[in-house]
């Protein structure tokens, strides 16, 4: 959302002040969530929380698209910071409970790499769609194809046993 502020800030006549609140929505939710998360996925399984968060995450997305005005705006950006929440510790969770000791390091690694070439990518990928079709189809656009995700994880985890609650 920070490419688009500028054009979002124009249209809904934001102060710098409400904007400045849109943006920081996120981080007053993910970073507070993250505990909470990390119980969770240690109560109910990394899996079913990681899955939960993604989609919650990916349709705050599309909603932001569709918002009509600050409230909307803030609102969104709150629920996708408790979504994202779940990123980390579920990770975390899922890489102790899936991979050896002597791979852990290396496999958060690829993690966080995965997650910084994924807001690069999506950087790219939304400047090129606001340039072209507007900051609603832009969020919109990410926020659904990133729901695509969940096509090769339910085939992944399908297949392979949950945790169950402790």
């Amino acid at each position: 959302i920070g490419i688009a502020a500028p054009l979002i800030q124009t249209e809904f006549n934001l102060s710098p002040s409400q904007m400045g609140w849109v943006l920081a929505a996120f981080f007053w939710a993910y970073a507070p969530m993250q505990p909470l998360m990390g119980w969770l996925a240690d109560r109910i399984g990394a899996e079913r929380v990681l899955v939960s968060g993604f989609c919650v995450w990916s349709i705050a997305t599309v909603l932001t698209g569709l918002a009509t005005g600050f409230v909307m705006l803030f609102a969104f950006r709150l629920l996708m910071g408790t979504g994202e929440a779940v990123a980390y510790p579920s990770a975390a969770k899922l890489l102790a409970t899936h991979v050896e000791t002597r791979h852990r390091a290396r496999s958060m690694g690829t993690v966080v790499l995965g997650a910084i070439v994924g807001l690069t990518v999506g950087a790219f990928l939304g400047g090129w769609l606001l340039a072209h079709y507007g900051w609603q189809t832009m969020l919109i656009t990410l926020g659904g194809a990133s729901l695509l995700w969940l096509i090769p994880w339910f085939g992944l985890w399908g297949r392979r046993s949950t945790s169950t609650p402790a």
